[in-house]
């Protein structure tokens, strides 16, 4: 069958490993179908997301990287060359579930481009291939990560996951969490095991020029009992549900990466496979609850994705209760109950440049219940199809309108000098130099009169940029 398709922690490592200056965990290689060009040519935006271990390892995101475009027919045929810059660079947030401590640091990049390919009725693969991932208590060191995907011979979208960050969970604890996805098409999603595919550099060659022959495609190697089917060893648990709920349970603490196939079926035929890799985190920990956990993530499109994570010790859940509010907002509104079997949730109910807070209960077999954190999420409107329009603004300002308050969220990590608000005759009606206060509490402006007003953005490094608001 053909395939169509970052916590560095103080863990406690098995005592074979040794430090190395690696600093890839895991990623993901999509594409969007966009339509057809005026020449019936395809018109897709590929994008490749990048997670990097930054407290073991220094090494930083390259600013372009190269992906190729191969014939489906004959692998060999090199189509295109896509050197692509990145777009930006996040810190990365795990998804912790259960009680831990530590110190890690993880950021994320995404990279992407718009590509037109002639039709055809053997389709492309596309490839990016880098050197090293992070040292890991179950892969062989210096193994290079490999993302493959296939575009079919018809118009497809490849599905994309509801969460696509690193997973922190504790030893001895059976923990599900939804690692599902989401197809913008309508097709059928399967889910299992498998290996992860394992590229040809090392860390002399670690750069790749998007020229080598895709097929066949080399797998990752498993320390000694470790298999694709038995990522957390012998008497570890892992496992995938049809609705893409990851079943994982450990008593060694350590990091581990999973593999997943990703089956996308359209009217009972095959359409297209991806091989997604997990990056799992386990810690020590006495934790004796049952606890439920929450993240949220806003995507390119107008939604925004929940996956929830539940720590089990006794209890079990059998139905989950999803709701929103704005940040600011006192109450929550109530979403949707889902049944225990699927730990994801997509909200299509939003705004662009809003930011959400989102919750979730797990209603326990007991009778009783449990509260998830709160996670925020926001759908920025600089983000369109076209990559060539985007304008990358390095703050974002929400609501907008507004009627109280006014919250800043820098987009790229930037430190805030400044904000002034000025009316539209240029006269400066609210400052403010306290920035942790403006970027905790939000700016009040309340007593404005209704009308036009200019919000500046000082930031530290010197760069200005200025949005329109609009006080209503």
């Amino acid at each position: 069958m053909k395939l169509k398709t970052i916590l560095s922690i103080a863990l406690l490592l098995a005592a074979f490993l040794t430090l190395k200056a690696t600093h890839l965990t895991h990623g993901g290689l999509y594409y969007e179908y966009l339509g057809e060009d005026n020449l019936g040519n395809w018109e897709y935006k590929v994008t490749m997301m990048i997670y990097r271990d930054c407290e073991s390892s220094q090494v930083e995101f390259d600013d372009e990287i190269t992906i190729g475009v191969f014939d489906g027919g004959d692998p060999s045929k090199n189509i295109k060359r896509l050197t692509i810059k990145r777009l930006f660079k996040t810190n990365a947030q795990p998804l912790i579930i259960g009680n831990v401590g530590g110190n890690f640091c993880f950021r994320k990049t995404r990279y992407s481009q718009i590509v037109k390919l002639p039709k055809s009725q053997m389709g492309y693969y596309v490839v990016w291939n880098r050197c090293c991932k992070t040292t890991s208590n179950n892969l062989i060191d210096d193994m290079a990560s490999n993302y493959t995907v296939f575009i079919p011979n018809e118009p497809n979208t490849l599905a994309e996951p509801f969460f696509g960050g690193i997973i922190g969970l504790t030893t001895n604890t059976l923990t599900n969490v939804g690692v599902g996805y989401y197809d913008i098409d309508g097709d059928s999603i399967s889910y299992s095991l498998t290996e992860l595919l394992h590229g040809p550099l090392n860390g002399q060659n670690p750069i790749w020029d998007g020229s080598f022959n895709p097929t066949p495609i080399e797998r990752v190697k498993y320390r000694s009992g470790f298999t694709a089917q038995k990522p957390l060893g012998q008497t570890g648990i892992c496992s995938v549900s049809e609705n893409g709920v990851l079943k994982l349970y450990t008593d060694k603490s350590g990091r581990y990466f999973i593999g997943v196939k990703v089956s996308e079926w359209r009217n009972g035929k095959l359409l297209t496979e991806q091989i997604r890799e997990l990056y799992v985190l386990v810690f020590s920990s006495i934790q004796t609850t049952t606890q439920a956990y929450l993240s949220a993530e806003g995507f390119e499109r107008k939604e925004i994705r929940l996956n929830f994570g539940m720590a089990v010790k006794s209890l079990d859940a059998d139905s989950f209760t999803v709701e929103k509010r704005l940040k600011g907002v006192q109450n929550w509104n109530y979403l949707a109950t889902i049944k225990a079997d699927n730990y994801g949730f997509n909200d299509t109910s939003v705004l662009y440049d809003t930011l959400y807070q989102y919750q979730v209960t797990a209603h326990l077999n007991n009778g009783s219940s449990k509260a998830s954190n709160i996670s925020e999420a926001m759908v920025r409107s600089w983000r369109t199809n076209s990559i060539a329009k985007i304008q990358v603004n390095k703050f974002t300002v929400y609501p907008n309108p507004v009627s109280n308050m006014l919250y800043i969220n820098s987009v790229n990590q930037i430190d805030i000098n400044m904000v002034t608000v000025t009316d539209i005759q240029g006269k400066v009606v609210l400052q403010n130099k306290n920035v942790s206060d403006v970027l905790t509490n939000g700016i009040n402006v309340s007593p404005l009169p209704q009308g036009v007003y200019l919000l500046k953005v000082v930031a530290k490094n010197g760069s200005i940029e200025i949005q329109k608001i609009i006080k209503q």
